[in-house]
């Protein structure tokens, strides 16, 4: 018998350092020409220290700083009053209108720069088990920076 295509397997080993779970082995794992499996390289990490400006809590969290980033996001969006409102973003000023559906789950908002060409386009949903930020045919990003940048100002009299 003999190996048709590459198959590559990975051995791993770990220990918490400073409270997080680290690979600390690294086996590599390849088939023989007969297809059978035998062991490769051996890599060890030792004096594994977290000195280069990161915490362990920075480490394996994306989830909670996403979550953060999207309730700091929410927190803007519920600032945004209902109907037109206007707001600077980057010394330009926009006319920016919110509107809610579904008793608040669904939230559509609009920002136009006056005297402009660009605008900003989304969607928000609040679900059970999630926040959901939808841009409508531009990066996520722009958004996010929008969002957590703009002023709202206060309304003309």
């Amino acid at each position: 018998m003999h190996v048709q295509q590459a198959v590559l397997r990975l051995e791993l080993a770990s220990e918490k350092i400073d409270g997080v779970l680290t690979i600390t082995v690294r086996r590599g794992v390849f088939p023989n020409e007969k297809g059978e499996y035998q062991r490769g390289g051996i890599y060890t990490f030792s004096d594994i220290k977290f000195n280069n400006g990161f915490t362990p809590q920075d480490l394996g969290l994306y989830y909670q700083i996403h979550k953060r980033n999207m309730l700091s996001i929410f927190e803007k969006i519920q600032h945004i009053p209902n109907g037109y409102s206007e707001v600077m973003y980057e010394g330009n000023r926009y006319g920016l209108s919110r509107k809610d559906f579904n008793g608040g789950k669904s939230i559509k908002v609009f920002a136009e720069q006056l005297g402009g060409k660009d605008f900003i386009s989304f969607n928000y949903y609040l679900t059970s088990e999630q926040h959901l930020l939808k841009p409508c045919e531009m990066p996520t990003e722009k958004v996010r920076q929008f969002l957590l940048n703009f002023q709202l100002l206060p309304a003309s009299s």
